[in-house]
């Protein structure tokens, strides 16, 4: 089992984990999730991550693993930098919340988290993700990636000097 959050301080300390999908999904058992996964490096060393997808129905853990990133568990990012990490997941089951979490190496924690609340369409009155192509989503869906501009250009913005 991989560690949990120690410290909820910490949390966003060594790492930020972002994606383009909502809050909850409309979603059928099986089909494939399609997503682009946003990982920062917001410390000013190199950092390895792994990222760590469980899948619960009140509170009881269905299913957990590893995704893979280039085929390796844990991947590298540079201090101050990001990876953009498009690909797909699935779930054997509905009426969960599938949650990824980005674990740090040097700290062996739990960095961050995003959750989607995955609803059977039936029960949820929304219209099916799919997230293949040609999908759709809402506008919202672009907030982790306004968010992710607006940590690179205020990490590359000079900074001001000191006046004595």
């Amino acid at each position: 089992m991989l560690p949990q959050i120690g410290d909820p301080s910490l949390v966003g300390t060594y790492g930020d984990i972002f994606w383009d999908l909502p809050p909850v999904l409309s979603y059928n058992a099986g089909e494939q999730i399609g997503c682009t996964i946003y990982v920062a490096n917001v410390t000013d060393v190199d950092r390895s991550y792994m990222l760590r997808m469980q899948v619960t129905q009140d509170s009881t853990v269905i299913s957990e693993g590893t995704l893979r990133v280039n085929n390796r568990a844990w991947f590298d990012i540079g201090a101050q930098q990001y990876a953009v990490l498009p690909g797909s997941m699935l779930s054997e089951v509905t009426n969960a919340v599938l949650t990824i979490e980005l674990v740090e190496s040097e700290s062996n924690s739990v960095a961050d988290s995003v959750s989607v609340d995955l609803i059977a369409p039936s029960a949820a009155g929304l219209p099916i993700w799919g997230g293949g192509a040609g999908a759709t989503a809402s506008w919202f869906s672009l907030i982790p990636l306004m968010i992710m501009v607006a940590m690179v250009v205020s990490m590359t913005k000079p900074k001001e000097k000191k006046k004595e």
